[in-house]
């Protein structure tokens, strides 16, 4: 025997059309009281993104997060939290800024290339000196 559904109303796709793509997932199932599974059911069928947007920084956010940085000496959670940002988002605004990949970004970006460059079947001469440009310019 399955689990009993609740129907959906025409009010609760209504709430569904304008919480998504505001609220994430498991709010808006919270706010709705169904599962996550049945708000990324209906919503597809609804052809609703649930995908949140990230906002764009500000020049005043970008010169403040070079200012806590650089002036206050601050960690990145006390940046997060000043910012209202997560702390992953802040440095790695802050690293672009810089003109910084993170490694691991930089590793996975060569990777990436690699692989792409070999299912083309690039030549080594050519695939070694498109690495080499952009580790250099890029990386």
């Amino acid at each position: 025997m399955g689990v009993q559904s609740k129907r959906w109303s025409s009010s609760d796709i209504a709430l569904l059309k304008r919480l998504a793509g505001t609220y994430k997932l498991a709010e808006i199932a919270k706010k709705m009281g169904r599962t996550e599974r049945a708000i990324r059911f209906r919503a597809g069928e609804l052809k609703l993104s649930l995908r949140v947007d990230k906002p764009v920084w500000s020049e005043e956010e970008l010169k403040k997060i070079k200012e806590l940085r650089e002036n206050e000496g601050l960690s990145w959670e006390e940046i997060g939290s000043a910012m209202g940002r997560s702390n992953a988002a802040c440095r790695k605004r802050w690293q672009r800024l810089e003109g910084r990949l993170c490694d691991r970004e930089a590793a996975a970006f060569t990777q990436k290339l690699s692989e792409f460059m070999e299912s083309r079947r690039v030549p080594a001469r050519h695939a070694k000196a498109i690495l080499h440009f952009t580790v250099e310019n890029y990386g």
